[in-house]
């Protein structure tokens, strides 16, 4: 079995990254996720967030939901 991800998986980040990396409170980074502000899919109740996603969000490149 081999554990090395494909090289184009993207990078999935925790929540309390995705905070940080955006450098909001994980409240915040809630709202916006459940208001359709910044890039994210919904598996359940759960937000999941790629770091990719994120960076090309803040450079303008909207991945259109990661």
């Amino acid at each position: 079995m081999n554990a090395e991800p494909h090289p184009n998986t993207p990078t999935i980040i925790t929540a309390k990254e995705a905070a940080a990396l955006l450098g909001v409170h994980h409240t915040t980074l809630y709202d916006a996720a459940r208001n359709g502000e910044i890039p994210c899919r919904r598996v359940g109740r759960r937000f999941i967030f790629t770091r990719e996603g994120l960076i090309d969000w803040l450079r303008g490149r909207d991945s259109s939901r990661a």
